[in-house]
């Protein structure tokens, strides 16, 4: 058994500059500083860090997170993790479109690095499943209001999911959800010969 690190972004928009967030996971900080150097209209990562979790672990897992704006003025959006180990893509490049245990539903994404992510958001053939990587979303401690008109969140008005949704946090306002981490994907055949049909190249699809 080893432990295996993930990386984890926090994707949204600096809306002034400078801008300041704390994170915690777990009730632990995991980053506290300012948001990376982007313009106002250009959403990309405004912090990242790492999570570690043993090779045994197949399933995703909940964990609670916590973005405390500390200065300035951000929107904060989707939580893109990172498949580990180092993020690169573990299976054969060769195939397209590289992710074969989703059946040809493409369910990864690189950065401008070759990092490899999870897509977050919602979907019956994704990740996630119906939910997303964020669930239980409370800004201040209140349910996001649900829009009146315009584009309206995936699910419905009594439970939407928020999927892609950013929310305006300024200086000294909190937003709290639940965050879904999916197992780290490895190539390590003797790890998980039992879910990989015997094929080293194909590491499973997580629960």
């Amino acid at each position: 058994m080893a432990d295996l690190t993930q990386t984890i972004a926090l994707n949204g928009f600096r809306k002034t500059d400078p801008s300041s967030v704390t994170v915690l996971v777990d009730g632990v900080e995991v980053f506290s500083g300012a948001v990376a150097d982007l313009d106002d209209v250009t959403q990309g990562t405004l912090c990242s860090w790492t999570y570690t979790q043993a090779d045994s672990v197949t399933a995703i897992t909940d964990h609670t997170l916590s973005i405390a704006c500390t200065s300035g003025y951000i929107q904060s959006g989707p939580i893109w993790v990172g498949i580990g180990p180092t993020d690169s893509l573990p299976i054969n490049t060769s195939v397209t479109p590289n992710v074969p245990w989703y059946e040809g539903n493409d369910q990864l994404e690189a950065d401008p690095d070759g990092n490899y992510y999870y897509i977050p958001g919602a979907g019956c053939e994704g990740t996630y499943g119906d939910a997303t990587e964020r669930t239980n979303i409370l800004i201040n401690g209140v349910a996001p209001a649900y829009p009146s008109a315009g584009i309206k969140p995936t699910g419905t008005e009594a439970d939407p999911t928020w999927g892609g949704w950013c929310f305006d946090l300024a200086a000294g306002e909190t937003l709290t959800c639940t965050l879904r981490i999916p197992p780290a994907l490895i190539s390590n055949a003797s790890a998980r010969a039992d879910q990989q049909d015997g094929n080293p190249d194909n590491p499973p699809k997580p629960a």
